[in-house]
């Protein structure tokens, strides 16, 4: 199955990234353009734009053909990400995807839109090219949902991406600035001659770092591994949940993977240190990417070998388990129920419907 946020059109083209690509293929009137004022270029190739306010994302489509050369030219010193060409040839209206990062508050960011858009008002129609002020989760899995299937997945890709552009700003072998390379598809130290990996330096040694650091770094993927765990007698199912969620709001039980795990690994050892059970026949169900900043949710469910529940209170504030009555209220928003649990879109909401459906058929 294709999670929300997965199952993205978009061929990434990590074969046409090299830099000496880039300088052969690209246009040099828009390179030039670019680099003097990229508004100009959406004046005449806005589709639309999303704003997320808490992390300054803007995604803009353009209309017009542009090669990709002129796509991966946006990244660099510029605050652009080039994301990849749309893989459907049959689709001309729009074949590729840009994604625009600008400082300064959401007020100006509004009123700087707005003025692109000229003889529109403002509003949130998404479907019509106009101004969506919106954040990824809502728009993406909420109850007022605007974004596709397809453009959840480009909107959290390109999400992903500024995160780990805006968090490796500084090489960790030497300290020296990082730089956005090959389309933006990894960050390169100042210090770095070849703007590839090279044979490792030694720690301690400052002068051969200063001289050419071999610093690269490549977007990251933060594992966790989440899991809906069944009673290992009745047709129940264990939640939890944490201080920060809404009030009656329980999940299943999540965590991220450690160094020299695997996942049934993990699945054991968070599982057992937040709510002290133990688990086995663990299976994997499905995964999600998860751009809160760049994670990737590996579903699995497990059964119980003791019902008795012990939380670890450093990691969260409750921990029970729910009928399938229970379960089946929350999931149709019952009123008589006041258990809660997360929407079909988000990879626990899944997990728990699958496995209600499935302990309703035996």
């Amino acid at each position: 199955m294709v999670n929300v946020f997965a199952g993205s059109p978009l061929d990434r083209q990590n074969n046409a990234r090299a830099e000496d690509k880039v300088r052969d293929r690209v246009d040099e009137p828009l390179a030039a353009a670019l680099s003097e004022e990229h508004v100009a270029v959406l004046t005449h190739s806005l589709k639309f734009v999303l704003v997320e306010t808490a992390t300054d994302l803007r995604v803009v489509w353009l209309r017009r053909k542009t090669s990709l050369g002129e796509q991966l030219a946006l990244s660099g010193t510029l605050p652009w990400l080039a994301l990849g060409e749309e893989k459907n040839e049959s689709d001309h209206r729009s074949k590729k995807l840009a994604v625009l990062s600008t400082l300064g508050d959401e007020a100006e960011l509004l009123e700087h839109v707005g003025a692109l858009l000229r003889d529109d008002d403002v509003v949130t129609d998404f479907r019509h090219g106009k101004l969506l002020v919106k954040d990824l989760r809502s728009a993406a899995m909420g109850a007022e949902k605007v974004l596709s299937h397809a453009e959840a997945a480009i909107c959290a890709h390109a999400r992903s991406l500024f995160e780990f552009h805006r968090r490796f700003r500084f090489c960790g072998l030497c300290g020296a600035e990082m730089r956005a390379s090959h389309g933006a598809s990894r960050r390169v130290c100042s210090r770095n001659a070849v703007g590839e990996a090279s044979k490792p330096v030694p720690i301690g040694d400052a002068h051969e770092l200063e001289q050419n650091c071999p610093g690269v770094v490549f977007p990251r993927t933060d594992p966790v591994v989440i899991t809906a765990v069944r009673h290992p007698t009745e047709k129940m199912l264990l939640l939890a949940r944490s201080a920060r969620f809404q009030p009656n709001l329980y999940s299943c039980v999540a965590g991220f993977m450690e160094h020299g795990e695997s996942i049934e690994e993990a699945v054991q050892r968070e599982t057992l240190e937040e709510t002290g059970v133990a688990v086995h026949s663990i299976k994997y169900h499905s995964s999600q990417p998860w751009p809160f900043p760049y994670s990737l949710m590996i579903g699995c469910m497990a059964t119980a070998s003791a019902a008795e529940i012990t939380i670890d209170e450093k990691e969260i504030e409750a921990a029970a388990w729910f009928s399938l009555d229970e379960l089946q209220g929350a999931i149709n928003h019952s009123e008589s129920v006041a258990l809660r649990v997360p929407p079909p879109g988000a990879i626990a909401g899944v997990l728990i419907r699958d496995l209600v459906e499935k302990m309703r058929a035996e």
